[in-house]
């Protein structure tokens, strides 16, 4: 366990000294131009196999990152990192496509209880937004039609969290949290002209470099209740709410312009902006309800909405975002986890589906993105287990002209559990 410790450990300074390479840049999104880009899923693997659900619903052997509240239930230290690969499909309604794929990062983080099945505090670090867009466009000079310009229009980056949670047991079966999280990352965007046939003209603007440097910090708070209506059997329900923040900005915005110098052309860069200001982050609400059979099945679903149209970027714009809501709905089933006789009935199987009306509204089109998920959770050793999830996924349409994304997510997580902090007692 002491080297699976300092493994984990030293992922986490790898993970912190990379700056944005994290599980965000795997996806090319043209939709990821709005706002601050995809709002990542707070769910780790192990809830990902179940179509996102947790606000509700957890379990001793694994975190569950949607709600702090339910943090009570990990009566051990547990350590938890995820990775995930992605194969995405970009088309339109006239055949033409692109595929993309690539793999990052997920998550690390950690859970350890302070006063045993009182007080449980959690910590870790994963991405909470994306930008990665890659845009092509016809256009002419400003003032001369007759020069073609292919216009390219690149953005990349996103928002890092690094947070601390912590669960209380306020009364038998009822608990609260509360998580904590510092917001931090950079956004570029680039507006970058291209010549078409005819020479490139003298004295044109052939890029903008548009950097916005964010950090801050939010707040959430979560409650869960289970009421035992048989002998282990219970209906968990679960509430939390995120806080409507300020981040604060700083945005960078350089420009290069082609210049004659003697008979040939140069490049010279100029500063357009250097400017501060904030951006909102708008609050968001969850539901969830599930139904449990003490380490045997659990069957639930969630509701969560965003109240996107209160979003302001930078320049205090909405960004033509609204408000989306979404649906997860998902089941765990465990056959034996107590057998010695078979490896496959201590083996926990999940399926689940999520819906959400996303954010982006493009063409007076809200564009709803749905998934089918798959998972399983292989015991390694104790309460230690090896997670895999898989998801299909699609969004958007390509009618009136827009694209449509279809894509598949492999999730790879390990979930390590051992007593830390704890008195043993020798007999």
């Amino acid at each position: 366990m002491l080297k699976a410790c300092r493994g984990f450990f030293l992922g986490l300074t790898l993970f912190l000294s990379s700056g944005n390479i994290v599980l965000g840049q795997i996806n090319i999104s043209p939709y990821t131009v709005n706002g601050l880009g995809d709002i990542n899923s707070a769910a780790f693997t192990t809830n990902l196999g179940m179509g996102g659900i947790g606000v509700s619903n957890g379990q001793s052997w694994y975190l569950n990152n949607l709600n702090p509240a339910l943090l009570t239930k990990n009566v051990f230290t547990v350590l938890e990192a995820g990775m995930v690969y992605e194969s995405r499909r970009l088309e339109n309604d006239s055949g033409l496509s692109q595929n993309n794929s690539g793999g990052g990062l997920g998550y690390f983080a950690m859970a350890f209880p302070v006063i045993s099945n009182r007080w449980t505090s959690g910590l870790g670090i994963m991405p909470l937004t994306t930008v990665n867009y890659n845009i092509l466009s016809e256009g002419t000079v400003i003032g001369n039609d007759e020069i073609p310009l292919t216009f390219n229009y690149t953005g990349e980056g996103g928002l890092t969290q690094a947070y601390f949670s912590n669960g209380f047991k306020i009364a038998k079966n009822l608990s609260i949290g509360v998580k904590a999280s510092i917001l931090f990352g950079s956004i570029v965007n680039e507006t970058l002209a291209l010549p078409g046939d005819q020479d490139f003209p003298i004295g044109l603007l052939t890029s903008v470099v548009d950097k916005t440097s964010i950090h801050g910090f939010t707040l959430s708070s979560g409650l869960a209740y289970s009421l035992e209506i048989k002998d282990k059997r219970f209906l968990n329900i679960g509430f939390t709410y995120d806080i409507e923040s300020d981040l604060r900005a700083k945005k960078l915005k350089t420009g290069e312009l082609r210049r004659l110098v003697g008979n040939s052309q140069v490049s010279v860069d100029t500063l357009i902006d250097d400017s501060r200001g904030d951006i909102r982050l708008p609050s968001r609400l969850g539901f969830g309800l599930s139904y449990e059979i003490l380490y045997k099945l659990t069957v639930g679903a969630d509701l969560h909405m965003n109240n996107w149209s209160d979003f302001q970027d930078f320049e205090q714009r909405n960004a033509s975002l609204v408000d989306n809501y979404g649906i997860n709905l998902g089941a765990e089933f465990t056959p034996d986890i107590t057998s010695v006789e078979s490896y496959l009935k201590r083996v926990t199987y999940r399926l689940g589906f999520d819906y959400q009306k996303t954010p982006f509204e493009v063409s007076d089109q809200q564009l709803d993105d749905f998934g089918i998920n798959f998972g399983v959770s292989f015991p390694v050793k104790g309460l230690s287990t090896m997670n895999l999830a898989f998801k299909y996924g699609q969004r958007g349409t390509t009618d009136d002209g827009l694209i449509q994304e279809n894509y598949v997510r492999v999730y790879f997580g390990i979930s390590f559990n051992d007593r830390w902090f704890q008195r043993r007692v020798l007999n």
